[in-house]
């Protein structure tokens, strides 16, 4: 699932530099599709459950992987010569960079000690 997200993301982000005006169009056309296929697949999967049982469909779910797998070795990508390590390690670093900053933001400070609050209130009530 955290694949397709972020497969469908990542197009919706290539797209919205060529057509700009269409950008919240997109990730709002994206989200609508994922929540209807989500809705749709725990429809079926009740369905499946019921029929084959929860054996049955934990050995369905058994078939993606091998199927990706084989298509990421049938699939062959041409090699990237002359590839600069030292940009990619220079990305990650502004990257931390800039998540530090962002966490040095008082209000951001506030929202995250107030959500660490509530789930450490919520797993307390939970081990009672």
């Amino acid at each position: 699932m955290a694949i397709a997200d972020v497969t469908i993301d990542a197009c919706i982000a290539h797209k919205s530099n060529t057509h700009p005006s269409l950008t919240s169009d997109m990730q709002s056309l994206g989200s609508y599709s994922s929540s209807i296929g989500a809705l749709l697949g725990f429809f079926m999967s009740g369905i499946l459950v019921h029929l084959v049982g929860s054996k049955g469909v934990f050995g369905l779910l058994t078939f993606p992987f091998p199927v990706v797998s084989v298509v990421g070795i049938v699939f062959s990508e041409s090699r990237v010569t002359g590839f600069s390590y030292k940009q990619v390690n220079q990305k990650f670093i502004d990257a931390g960079k800039a998540v530090w900053r962002t966490m040095k933001c008082p209000y951001l400070q506030r929202m995250v000690l107030w959500l660490l609050r509530k789930r450490l209130v919520s797993f307390s009530q939970l081990v009672q």
